[in-house]
């Protein structure tokens, strides 16, 4: 892992403390979850999921035909 990578993660992994209110015992859970959010980050954008619409969103129709 690169120096500049894992200084990313870092902070991020302190945000999240900072966020929580900076409460001791969960350091292993930011860390995982700021190593998720850097790799997301890093990820080639044409292979990240797209998000789907909420069902009856404004802009979205229904199935072809359903008159939704």
């Amino acid at each position: 892992m690169d120096d500049a990578r894992l200084e990313r993660i870092r902070k991020k992994a302190y945000e999240l403390w900072e966020l929580e209110g900076g409460a001791h015992g969960r350091h292993d859970d930011h860390w995982s979850e700021a190593e998720r959010i850097v790799a997301d980050e890093d990820a080639p954008k044409s292979k990240a999921p797209r998000k789907r619409a909420a069902k009856g969103a404004p802009g979205v129709s229904g199935p072809k035909g359903t008159g939704a």
